[in-house]
């Protein structure tokens, strides 16, 4: 099924540079595993939160769904109930998300040497450097994010359809790990709409995808519907301490927060996802990322980690472009 008449997504890609991007990741994840046991540092009190789940499992919680205290009572059931097993689970998460961006920026287009700046972006990221140095739900939620971003971009390169189930079956699972990712679905729908890759709105493959999420995320559904909707409840008074933010505010936030030299990597990748020829296939990523920075611009609220899943999708896009300007010797 063709995504953009009369282009095509078929030339050649570079060799992935896999061993480079999981260094990359492997040097973050010892980073943050170092950092951990740094004196007078110890466990962080959100930490202690998931322990605490970890002991009671459930299908649900008041502020969460599940995953997170699943994974954590899981690690600790093999490594025991030491420090380290709060370590392991963002450990992995940080590897899995600088090879998801690395993919990313393969499928774009990048070669290695864009590859390994995309990774490397991700690693030197303030908010993906703290969501990566303890246990919550964010480390696990930057994954999927990225995977499932990674995963669109397979559907549009390999015109499969089949991608889409593969894209529900994260989408269930990044679903019972935090509700918010809901955002990007519906950010991606915005794109996908927008563009011809719409006609995929006809594709059993899809709805297949949809049908997936459903059954997947169905364990917390039922949970809350059981016990009248409480994390609906704790999200509608959950903004009353959330500090309010200016435009110019949001902007700083998002500028500083993903580092000020990423700006030169993330704004060219958006650029190149909306407006360039070779970007233009990917398109429905690039207003996906428009359109959660312009809920962060414009929501009033300081939160702006609140979209950081989708930060890989530019900066990988952006080693694309830097690939292209860097001269090889």
């Amino acid at each position: 099924m063709s995504v953009e008449a009369g282009e095509s997504n078929d030339e050649r890609l570079s060799p992935f540079a896999l061993g480079g991007v999981v260094a990359i990741g492997a040097a973050l994840a010892v980073l943050e595993i170092a950092t951990g046991f740094i004196e007078p540092y110890g466990l962080f009190h959100d930490e202690l939160y998931y322990w605490a789940g970890s002991q009671r499992p459930g299908f649900g919680y008041v502020d969460h769904p599940p995953l997170a205290p699943w994974l954590l009572g899981a690690t600790q059931l093999i490594i025991g109930d030491g420090r380290a097993s709060f370590a392991v689970v963002p450990a992995i998460c940080a590897v899995g998300t600088v090879i998801c961006t690395g993919w990313l920026a393969r499928t774009f287009g990048a070669d290695r040497f864009g590859q390994l700046i995309a990774g490397l972006a991700v690693a030197v990221a303030p908010v993906f450097l703290i969501f990566f140095s303890f246990y919550s739900v964010n480390a696990i939620e930057l994954l999927l994010w990225t995977l499932a971003c990674a995963i669109t971009a397979e559907r549009i390169r390999s015109k499969d359809a089949r991608w889409w189930l593969v894209f529900g079956l994260v989408t269930g699972v990044a679903l019972l790990n935090k509700h918010t990712f809901g955002l990007l679905p519906v950010a991606l729908g915005v794109g996908v709409l927008s563009t011809s890759l719409r006609t995929d709105l006809r594709s059993r493959w899809l709805w297949y995808g949809v049908a997936a999420a459903v059954l997947i995320a169905s364990p917390n559904l039922v949970w809350n519907a059981l016990n009248d909707w409480p994390s609906l409840a704790f999200y509608s008074v959950r903004g009353a301490g959330v500090l309010d933010a200016s435009i110019a505010d949001a902007i700083e936030i998002q500028i500083l927060g993903y580092n000020p030299f990423n700006v030169l990597l993330w704004l060219p990748g958006a650029a190149f996802l909306l407006f360039s020829r070779a970007g233009r296939p990917y398109r429905p990523l690039g207003i996906a990322f428009v359109v959660l920075f312009a809920v962060i611009l414009f929501s009033g609220q300081r939160r702006g980690d609140r979209i950081a899943g989708i930060y890989p999708v530019v900066l990988a896009a952006g080693g694309v472009v830097w690939g292209r300007w860097t001269p090889r010797c």
